[in-house]
Parts: structure tokens; sequence; C-alpha cells
């Protein structure tokens, strides 16, 4: 194969606003590191952040490329030390953390398959920001099996679209909710069993007369609302919240993770008033740790057990204290010391983990 160049075409961001602030420049050639594949692409996803991010409302996190694009087809030039699973010369489709809107762009070995058959580049490149999102949602966390029940709101977007033909194509039964007709016909038409217009219709008793009142197994929420807390009290059931503390909706809340966009927003609106914004300096993400009150976590219901609330209180005050989330020692299923007592792994490592933790029942594919 032949040496790669020292630099590349990139498409990066010369002015923020329209697709037009989009110019070519040269950029040095990246070089896969430890875990990780340089691609040669092909083709890129564009996603709802890489337009966010051109209109200046969405900086890169930290240490991760100004380049636009988030997903990426094409060959593999390059494999970096510890990557046994990809060869040179592989065709495969990946999700990186940006860069993808070059010649060359690096990814996470753990995070590139290889391009389905009878799949052109340009829709392989298509397929990881929503398929990865919904294989760890649905499938891994969610455990959705053949002749469950699986509720999908807002099915008709990305994610949604997704889950609906993945949900179906594994057996499930799948109902989603949308906000209008012609959403609901083209989820419909996608292999939901019945698309329930939410502006119109009241989801929970539809589902309760579809299933003959035995619901739903899975819920996948991909929109900010307390619906499902408020109907979980309604079936004496409990739920979890998300982005704020739901309880204040519902008793069956037992805890939830906060995000306090506030935090994080408000200094960014005044700067951009006062003419002074920088989105440089303002890396999205940065608002998250819980020191800082850009997150935290609220607990407990009366369902949690007095033990259980005891060890998550203790855990959030470890969290405010400084206590890095991953500090080892961490164990994989075989036994094998992955990261040292004491150490944290970065965020590379953590991209590039190709492997389940001791006590996770599963494997990897």
């Amino acid at each position: 194969m032949n040496s790669l160049p020292e630099t590349m075409t990139a498409i990066e961001i010369a002015e923020f606003g329209p697709p037009e602030g989009l110019r070519p420049a040269k950029r040095t050639t990246p070089v896969a590191q430890h875990g990780e594949v340089l691609i040669k692409v092909a083709a890129a996803g564009v996603n709802r952040p890489d337009v966010m991010q051109r209109t200046g409302n969405y900086p890169p996190p930290p240490g991760a490329s100004d380049i636009p694009g988030l997903e990426v087809s094409g060959e593999v030039v390059q494999v970096g030390h510890g990557v046994n699973s990809i060869s040179l010369g592989d065709k495969v489709c990946a999700l990186v953390a940006g860069g993808g809107y070059a010649e060359y762009c690096v990814a996470p070995a753990s995070l590139s398959l290889p391009v389905p058959k009878n799949h052109s580049m340009a829709e392989a490149a298509g397929l990881p920001e929503t398929f990865f999102t919904v294989w760890t949602n649905i499938f891994q966390r969610g455990g959705l099996q053949g002749g469950e029940r699986i509720l999908i709101h807002g099915g008709s977007s990305g994610i949604g679209t997704t889950a609906i033909q993945l949900a179906k194509a594994f057996g499930a039964r799948v109902f989603v909710t949308a906000g209008s007709q012609e959403k609901c016909t083209a989820c419909e038409t996608l292999g939901a069993e019945r698309a329930i217009n939410y502006r119109e219709e009241n989801f929970a008793e539809i589902i309760s007369e579809e299933t003959k009142e035995q619901g739903v197994d899975v819920i996948g929420q991909h929109v900010d609302t307390p619906t499902p807390q408020v109907v979980a009290a309604e079936k004496g059931i409990y739920a979890t919240g998300h982005h704020r503390d739901l309880s204040e909706f519902s008793d069956a809340t037992q805890c939830s993770s906060i995000w306090v966009w506030d935090r994080y927003l408000t200094p960014v609106v005044k700067s951009i008033i006062a003419g002074t914004w920088d989105p440089s300096t303002r890396p999205y993400g940065d608002f998250v740790h819980i020191k800082s009150g850009g997150t935290d976590i609220a607990c407990c219901g009366d369902m949690v057990p007095a033990d259980v609330a005891a060890k998550i209180q203790s855990e959030r005050q470890a969290l405010i204290d400084g206590k890095h989330v991953f500090t080892g020692p961490i164990t994989d299923q075989a036994g094998a010391i992955r990261v040292k007592a004491g150490e944290a792994p970065g965020d590379g490592d953590l991209w590039g983990m190709d492997y389940l933790v001791e006590g996770v029942v599963g494997q990897l594919n």
C-alpha cells in the first residue's frame, strides 16, 4: 500500500452560518493511535450536530476534531496498536467524535464495523450514528427480544425510524408515537404495527387496548417528557427520570439524572448578546461535571431500598469530591485487569473499549 500523504483536504467551518461557510482546507493527515484505525473516507454522514456546529451552536467536545462529521465509511489504510479485529484494506463504516468531513479520519476500532453486503459506501456512512445508538439502548440495555412489545416515542426521528426497523427485524411488536398523521403513516410504512398521533390520541389507552392491557416490555424515549413517569404511576410501577428531577411530576420516579442546562446556556447567551462569544472557549460538554452544578442525581423514591439509596448518595458525594467515574481497578469478563487500581482511563481509552467489564452479562459480537 502506498505511503500516506502528510497533508489532506478537509472541510472546515470558515465562518458560522449557512452551508456556504464551509471551506476546503489543508490539514495534517491524522495518525491512528492505540485502539484506532485510519480510514480513507469514501462518504460521510450529515447529522443534526454537524448542522448545529456549522451554525456555531455546538462546539466540539474537548479533544475532538474541529472538523465536522460524526460518521464515515471508507477503507482502512492504517491500524493502530492493540487492534486485532480490523486489517488494512477492510471496508468499514464508523462512528467518530468529529473529523469525518475529510479525506482521512481516525476512528475507534471498537466503533468500526464492516460495510454491510449490498450497501454502497454512501449508504454505509449513514448507518453508525443511529444504528449504534439504537442497538446500545434498545437491545443491549433494554434487552428487547423477539415477540416482546416496544413503544417508541418520537417514531419519525432519525433514532425512531431506525428503532422501528431494527425492532421489527428482530420480531418485536412495534408501537410508536408521532406528532402528525403524515409522520404516523411513515412510521407504519417502516414496520410499526400501530402509530399513535399523540396530539389527537391517548397513547396509554391505545397501547392498553392493542395489547389487551399487557402493556409493553420496553419503552424507547428519545424526547424530553414526563409522560412515561405519569403513566407508570397510574399503572403502579416505577420509573426513572432524565434531564431533570421528574419526581415532581410522578411519585413513581425513583431516581433521575439531571442536566442543568441553564448553567451552560445562560453564560453562552449573555456572551452572544455582548458580542464576545467564542465557541472554542466553551466546548460542548464542559458543563456536565456534578461538582460545578452542571449535572446532578436526584434520589431516591420509596421503592429504592435504604442501603441502595445510601450507596447512591455516597457515590454522588464522591463524584463531587473529585472521584473519576471510571477509576480502576476495572476487570473484564475474563478476569483480566484492564485499568489498574487508582488509575483513570482517558477519553481515548473509553472510546476504544472492546470488552465488557466483570459482572456484565452478555457478549460483544
